[in-house]
């Protein structure tokens, strides 16, 4: 594992350097001071001392010529007609044949220093031609005890140190390997000159997203290529400071980084991590304020808590009241008036709070489940959901009609974690899974019945916990009828949250939640019930209450397939505006507003037949 960095190069810190030394970027980037020694070795007549040596290191963009340079402290070395190359490194040895017969001959063995290296402490200079120090460099065996005979070396921590730090241990570290890495860059020593940084991304499209970086102008000759990365997996090279990353996906964040390979092959660390959010095809969730569709009545107490809508007949809603000793739920259409009382004959509930709607594993039709979940006082062993297949109800109001279920199933649940109250209820229309969010004050906790497991259940189902959401008294909430958003509220709020395709539903309430309105009080004295509508273009709320209103939020966005300009429809006006503003066939990256609307990121042809055929076009 890589060590953070402890500095970074300023444009002071170089400046300074230049200024006291006039060869900066000339330095000593690793000292085997005390080095250990194999039996074959001593068999093939090497002393211990013989495997020691330091390396130069070049850390700038130009090239350096060391004639009249020279090393002084307790070894010495006269340096000769020697040029090193931009970020290149080579040796100096106690004894050449030493350091080729461990390390190989891929570097430069510069020559043969005079003396021997303390296993204590010790100081070296790199003298100027002029007599001046260019670099003094100090070390310590106690900085690092892994070098002091343990066949490790001492390395910097970085070639743009400040001055100071090559005399202090805040500039000096262990090598990432034993024998220490003679004449290459250790893996515990990064050039930091060449790390990217101010990484920027741009959106162009739900599946382009536009890159760009910079690099210290002094270190850009020593960099080959830039590499990529998207959530830890590399994506792509470039040669520039920019990147088109043209395999983003819609809803979704991603995390990018970008790393240097620099001449010799060697990877810098990552830049600082930078997260990017693409956006369902058509934007963001948002919503209208909400409209009074008319007042529900004639449904028992009116403590309705619960509200799911049918996906087997449009236009007709579910209701609860919580509360108990009840056996009825209520089916209503979407302007308040009651169509249908259906009972489940033989239970008397404890306290119903929510409604769900949604398939079941292994069976056909849509079903209903009732929650009864709610236990002010925690006390409750268990809490049960009771699940039966939607019925058929009259389209319009009639007069009270009855309907008896004549099967269903009783779903018996039990924390992991001791009793909770609850007032939300959950089923997937992706995974078939149902989920418990539980009321508290500042957190909710998610508690989850996979499909699975209820299809075999042969007694109590233990919830699994599986995630803590930071939302206050969650009162009542639903998933979108295709899984795409889930929302929570309480009386005041509601959250929504995004999910992308093959998202779970808990790694969706990990990012961050976009609000949602709702009527709140006084209007409404106790909102607790939500639902999408079956079509997803909005939802409804209701508050507990007499006579309480019952309200529909229309959808605003994601918008409607082929509503480039935004009014809600589609029609010829979004074909005069997307030809004006759009990109037509010229393959450039394009927003749902420029035409993209069937998500590839482009606007040609195929746009067109997507909008047609599922944008519902207004002659």
């Amino acid at each position: 594992m890589r060590r953070p960095l402890r500095h970074r190069l300023t444009i002071e810190s170089l400046e300074r350097r230049q200024v006291l030394t006039g060869w900066s970027g000339l330095v000593i980037s690793e000292i085997m001071y005390h080095p250990d020694i194999t039996t074959s070795e001593e068999a093939d007549g090497f002393r211990q001392t013989d495997f020691e040596f330091i390396e130069l290191h070049n850390s700038s963009t130009q090239s350096i010529d060391l004639n009249g340079v020279s090393l002084e402290g307790e070894v010495s070395f006269k340096f000769g007609s020697v040029v090193l190359a931009p970020d290149q490194y080579a040796v100096l040895a106690n004894k050449a044949t030493a350091i080729t017969q461990r390390y190989g001959t891929t570097f430069d063995v510069l020559g043969e220093f005079k003396g021997t290296l303390s296993n204590s402490n010790g100081d070296l200079k790199i003298m100027a031609p002029d007599g001046s120090v260019a670099l003094a460099v100090r070390y310590d065996d106690g900085w690092e005890p892994l070098t002091d005979g343990l066949g490790y070396s001492l390395v910097t921590v970085n070639s743009f140190n400040p001055l100071e730090d090559w005399t202090t241990h805040a500039g000096w570290t262990t090598s990432a390997q034993a024998k220490g890495s003679a004449g290459t860059r250790d893996l515990n020593s990064v050039d930091t000159s060449i790390v990217p940084t101010q990484l920027i991304g741009t959106v162009l499209s739900v599946r382009h997203v536009e890159l760009t970086w910079q690099v210290q102008s002094s270190a850009a000759p020593l960099v080959q290529y830039f590499k990529v990365y998207r959530d830890d997996s590399p994506i792509g090279i470039s040669l520039t400071t920019e990147f088109v990353n043209a395999t983003a996906t819609p809803a979704s964040t991603s995390t990018y980084r970008v790393s240097t390979i620099d001449l010799a092959g060697n990877e810098s660390s990552q830049s600082e991590p930078l997260q990017v959010t693409i956006a369902p095809l058509g934007g963001t969730p948002t919503f209208a304020a909400g409209s009074g569709q008319g007042g529900v009545s004639s449904l028992g107490d009116n403590e309705l808590s619960g509200l799911a809508a049918s996906r087997t007949q449009p236009g007709v809603l579910y209701v609860v009241n919580d509360g108990a000793n009840s056996d009825t739920l209520f089916a209503i259409d979407e302007g308040g008036s009651s169509l249908a009382e259906i009972r489940l004959p033989g239970v008397q509930s404890i306290d119903w709070e929510d409604i769900a709607v949604g398939p079941v594993a292994g069976r056909s039709g849509s079903f209903i489940f009732v929650g009864d979940i709610g236990d002010n006082q925690s006390k409750r062993d268990t809490i049960q959901v009771y699940r039966f297949q939607e019925p058929v109800v009259p389209l319009s109001p009639i007069g009270t009609v009855v309907v008896d279920v004549a099967s269903y199933d009783t779903l018996d649940l039990r924390y992991p974690d001791g009793a909770h109250d609850a007032e939300v209820l959950l089923v997937d229309p992706i995974t078939l899974d149902l989920f418990v969010v539980t009321k508290e004050n500042d957190q909710a906790g998610v508690y989850r019945a996979t499909s699975a497991r209820m299809a075999t259940a042969q007694s109590t189902i233990e919830l699994e916990y599986i995630a803590t959401l930071a939302f206050d008294v969650a009162s009542g909430g639903d998933i979108a009828p295709d899984g795409s958003e889930i929302i929570i509220r309480n009386e005041d709020l509601a959250q929504v949250w995004w999910r992308s395709p093959g998202q779970t539903i808990v790694d969706a309430m990990s990012t961050a939640a976009f609000l949602a309105p709702v009527i709140g009080r006084p209007t409404e004295p106790n909102g607790e019930a939500i639902a999408y509508r079956a079509d997803n273009s909005g939802y409804f709320t209701v508050s507990e209450g007499a006579f309480q209103q019952l309200y529909f939020f229309s959808r605003t966005a994601p918008r409607l397939v082929g509503d480039a300009n935004s009014d809600g429809q589609f029609n010829s006006a979004d074909l005069v505006f997307v030809f004006q503003v759009g990109h037509y066939g010229t393959g450039e990256p394009s927003m749902f507003e420029q035409g993209d609307w069937n998500g590839d990121g482009i606007f040609d042809s195929s746009d067109f037949v997507a909008a047609f055929q599922t944008g519902s076009y207004l002659a």
